[in-house]
């Protein structure tokens, strides 16, 4: 597996960051919308989405609670956007890890052909392939793909792993998924096994097969095809076919220079623009950017966007961090959100009861108990 550590690149954690404040701005709409009884405007949904630090925002959760009037509250909204802003201080967001195999299947989906001919197959052989993600369940082991023939009389399956990480026993694992995909689904046909490595580090990492006596396990080793993808130039990716500059990212150093970084991506940009129909450039600008963020985790979200006019949230990954942050953030102050709406609405004189009831709306839009 690819395995980016998105959350440990500065796009990840942009976008992370971004479902936390996403997480109080809900927040403050739905106490005003407790309070009020109307449907907020645009207008302050979107003067909300200009509020970008987590002070400010739970402030105007104060604000959302104690106000007069919406009329106050946008006053008040209105002096911290036009304010200088001054991030100092801000606390950052404890990150977990999570990674993504998003990209290769992208690439499988793009450009599967392209990826066998870097195996040695001719366009011929490869064409006779379509592609799927597979995960066999029953032994909760997880191939990244199976190529399967769908051509009458083609008898050899291809179980493809993308190795991005250190990992001793790819080797066995790799054979043991392809053995038990096979009885998986009662193909009883001839298997190819391949491992793209994205660094020469991880292939030294792997250990080589010697669970059973030597014949066999030597037979098992020389029939593992293995791929180590930054031992490549891009212009070699294209010769054997233009579809591959996506793979472009792994054939650089990882020490490149961010300008040289946003000359090259512009350029691998172009090359995407020529080598993929209208219809798939989207996809195969958000597989590069992912590789890119693999390979180089100090670049941000805007510098991504600003090279290939690829967003991370516009991928499956980003939303699931974005999903992550705004989780986060709401789990993270649930308690001091419960205490502050009890002690704001208690100076204003509610009643228990109203008071309850803001707190129950609250909570069950995230999806949480109501109070008891």
């Amino acid at each position: 597996m690819l395995a980016i550590d998105l959350l440990e690149t500065e796009a990840g954690k942009q976008v992370f960051e971004e479902g936390q404040l996403q997480a109080i701005r809900q927040t403050i709409c739905q106490i005003l919308n407790k309070r009020f009884t109307i449907n907020l405007s645009d207008e302050i949904r979107k003067k909300l989405d200009q509020i970008d630090t987590k002070n400010d925002l739970n402030h105007l959760i104060d604000k959302a609670l104690t106000c007069k009037d919406l009329v106050n509250f946008n006053n008040r909204l209105a002096e911290l956007l036009f304010r200088p802003k001054d991030k100092k201080g801000q606390k950052k967001p404890v990150i977990k890890k999570r990674g993504t195999d998003e990209a290769f299947l992208g690439l499988m989906k793009i450009c599967g052909h392209s990826v066998l001919k870097l195996l040695g197959f001719s366009h011929e052989e490869a064409i006779q392939y379509k592609f799927r993600a597979i995960v066999l369940k029953e032994k909760r082991l997880e191939p990244d793909i199976e190529a399967i023939p769908i051509l009458e009389g083609s008898a050899n399956s291809v179980y493809i792993e993308f190795q991005g990480y250190n990992d001793p026993f790819i080797r066995y694992r790799s054979v043991a998924n392809a053995l038990i995909g096979s009885v998986q689904n009662n193909y009883k046909g001839q298997v190819t096994i391949v491992i793209f490595f994205t660094e020469e580090t991880f292939k030294k990492a792997a250990l080589e097969i010697k669970a059973f006596p030597a014949p066999i396990s030597l037979q098992l080793s020389q029939h593992i095809k293995e791929i180590v993808l930054t031992r490549y130039t891009t212009d070699q990716l294209v010769e054997i076919d233009p579809k591959l500059i996506i793979l472009a990212p792994f054939t650089i150093s990882s020490g490149t220079s961010k300008n040289d970084l946003v000359v090259l991506g512009r350029a691998w940009k172009t090359k995407i623009k020529q080598s993929y129909p209208i219809s798939e450039l989207n996809d195969a600008l958000n597989v590069i950017g992912l590789f890119l963020l693999s390979r180089f985790r100090n670049l941000t979200r805007e510098e991504i966007v600003s090279m290939f006019k690829f967003d991370l949230l516009d991928t499956v990954a980003g939303q699931q961090i974005y999903e992550e942050g705004k989780k986060a953030a709401w789990n993270e102050a649930s308690e001091t959100y419960r205490k502050q709406i009890i002690d704001s609405l208690k100076k204003l004189g509610e009643t228990p009861e109203y008071i309850h009831e803001i707190i129950n709306s609250v909570f069950s839009q995230q999806g949480l108990m109501p109070v008891k």
